[in-house]
């Protein structure tokens, strides 16, 4: 009993005393624990680092080697980055249900463009978003955790794989060829300065792999798609064993940390969530909408060429100085201004010189200033629609010539005394312009009717018209309906379709 007591009162004094005289230098603790961590290094099964010569020794040379001679034909399958993306983007493909992947096929650049080929756009978008709804909706958690699952697995089986150890053993061997295993290199010691990059990379990708992970479902979907064993299960067990083993040493971690003379060197896990179903959504959301956009402005710009051509003979229209995409792109230097309605602001005034102050105004001389109208209050909206469309002829000059003053005072929003900007200048014509050919072409209609109709309701003297017609009336008021119609659309094209102006 008392040499018990007489112990425990030795240990009590040991420790307080030495507590009293430990020493409170930050460098020789740092020599002390890296003295400690040499010790476990030298106890370590793993005879891959000396300390005292800071040697790493060819043994851990010949470990990476048989890892890499084992992983050599998956590397072959995998050497470079484009076919793991192919394998990346073919793993949603993999785990989609059979209904998905009918939906995916619709969901295709091939067939949409297609199916644009014989829809109208508007059509087509709705059945496009339809599909995209249905292929969405059977993402459930379940399929989703799945396919996040295996495609995190092929990640870091993939970056596992494609660790450059060729480059790691070319330092312990310099004469060493890449996938060379006819016969064992004659690895030599190298300083351990060399090789602690090299561990914290190799660590990254190697501590990463879980044993216990559904390795037999990824290794099913590549043999699928590669129609080859990228590796054997037992292989592949085995070395997630020695990797085990090598990480539960904690052999390289220390090893850095006694090489760097950092004795609190860790290795921090750095494990990132995968989304790649989401990731699929975006994308292929993105890339439909975006297709049709394009479809939708190709449309655009062949109905466009075909109403041009129609209207004036050809689709090359320039009837402006300044507001044009030629003096934009002269001038870029000189000003800021964009001017974003150039084309159909061309067209109209283009249209009014070629078209609408010959033809329509000979129409409109017969059947407004000669014609005796049962209601006053119909000439006079199809008077003034007429006037307004007219005197935009001087407007758009006017807004032609504005925009050259301003490029040449260099001015960044200058504005019309309407209070508008050059370009809500032009938006305002255009649009009130489109309104009141709609409005005359909505007559025009109606007095085609009423020209052969026995009991005319618009006009009471259609035979006084006609003799004063150079043409059969009907025949003159049919042409200018037709070019009105043809105009209106191709303004619907610019303002109202998303047409790139």
């Amino acid at each position: 009993m008392g040499k018990s007591t007489k112990k425990t009162d030795e240990s009590f004094f040991a420790k307080l005393f030495g507590g009293l005289f430990v020493s409170t230098d930050p460098e020789a603790e740092k020599r002390r624990a890296l003295k400690l961590i040499a010790k476990q290094i030298g106890k370590s099964k793993y005879k891959f680092y000396k300390c005292q010569q800071n040697q790493i020794q060819p043994v851990m040379a010949k470990w990476f080697y048989d890892l890499y001679k084992a992983l050599s034909p998956a590397q072959a399958l995998l050497a470079t980055p484009q076919a793991v993306n192919v394998l990346k983007n073919c793993i949603i493909d993999y785990s989609l249900s059979s209904r998905q992947k009918e939906r995916a096929e619709l969901l295709t650049d091939e067939s949409i463009s297609q199916r644009a080929s014989t829809m109208a756009i508007k059509d087509l978008s709705k059945q496009v978003k339809s599909d995209l709804d249905a292929l969405i909706a059977e993402f459930d958690q379940n399929r989703i955790a799945a396919i996040n699952g295996l495609y995190s697995l092929f990640i870091s089986f993939s970056s596992f794989v494609t660790f450059d150890y060729y480059f790691l053993l070319k330092k312990f061997d310099s004469s060493f060829h890449e996938r060379d295993f006819s016969s064992t290199p004659a690895f030599q010691a190298i300083k351990g300065d060399y090789i602690v990059d090299d561990l914290k990379d190799f660590m990254a990708v190697a501590w990463s792999l879980r044993s216990k992970a559904n390795w037999p479902a990824m290794f099913k979907f590549i043999k699928e798609y590669k129609a080859t064993e990228v590796l054997s299960a037992s292989v592949w067990n085995k070395i997630l064993s020695r990797i085990s083993d090598v990480r539960s040493s904690e052999i390289f971690e220390q090893m850095i940390a006694y090489i760097s003379e950092n004795p609190d060197y860790r290795y921090q896990t750095k494990e990132k969530a995968e989304h790649v179903v989401d990731t699929y959504i975006e994308q292929t959301r993105n890339r439909v909408e975006n297709l049709l956009k394009k479809l939708t402005t190709e449309k655009a710009n062949s109905k466009s060429d075909e109403l041009l051509n129609a209207l004036f003979g050809n689709t090359k229209v320039v009837m402006l100085k300044n507001y044009t995409e030629e003096s934009q792109a002269m001038n870029a230097k000189r000003t800021t201004l964009r001017f974003a309605y150039c084309q159909p602001l061309n067209y109209m005034k283009a249209f009014l010189n070629d078209y609408f102050k010959k033809d329509v105004r000979e129409v409109y001389d017969l059947v407004i200033m000669r014609g005796k109208w049962t209601d006053q209050d119909r000439s006079k909206q199809v008077s003034n629609a007429y006037n307004e469309f007219l005197e935009f002829s001087n407007q758009i000059t006017t807004l032609d010539e504005f925009v050259g003053t301003a490029i040449s005072s260099g001015k960044s929003r200058p504005l019309l005394p309407t209070g508008r900007d050059i370009n809500q200048e032009a938006h305002y014509i255009l649009t009130r312009g489109a309104q009141d050919l709609v409005l005359i072409a909505k007559y025009l209609k109606l007095l085609i009717d009423d020209c052969t109709n026995p009991k005319a309701e618009l006009l009471i003297n259609w035979k006084e018209v006609e003799r004063a017609a150079e043409s059969p009336i009907k025949n003159m008021m049919a042409a200018v309906y037709k070019k009105i119609y043809l105009f209106v659309s191709l303004m619907q094209i610019y303002l109202t379709e998303g047409k790139n102006v």
